[in-house]
């Protein structure tokens, strides 16, 4: 992925895809970096913010830093239900069963019955 982004570094999808591979292999530093620079790139990059979001609880334990990540995400913006996925975990990982509930009715069903986390 590295070298993809060499080839074209004005590319937000090639800046997060090689973060989601240093996302993977839990290297968080590289990880940031790779998000952070997909949303240079591109600042509205839902792409990269979520993953970014959910950083903030895999580096750092903190949930509050991830859901406020979510919420700059404007309402409307959603592809395939990422973004309200992405809620719902961390509601659930915060006990917030009440928010959570509300974002689940914005989950298509087949992402609840295919989600790996």
């Amino acid at each position: 992925m590295q070298r993809v982004l060499d080839l074209d570094p004005l590319d937000p999808w090639g800046a997060s895809d090689l973060g989601i591979d240093y996302f993977l292999v839990r290297d968080w530093p590289a990880a940031t970096t790779a998000f952070n620079r997909a949303l240079e790139i591109k600042p509205e990059f839902v792409e990269a913010k979520i993953p970014l979001a959910l950083l903030q609880v895999y580096r750092d334990e903190n949930i509050v830093a991830g859901r406020e990540i979510l919420s700059q995400i404007p309402a409307g913006i959603d592809p395939d239900g990422e973004v309200s996925e992405a809620r719902w975990n961390l509601c659930m990982l915060q006990r917030d069963f009440t928010a959570a509930d509300e974002v689940a009715d914005k989950i298509p069903q087949d992402r609840f019955l295919g989600s790996g986390i």
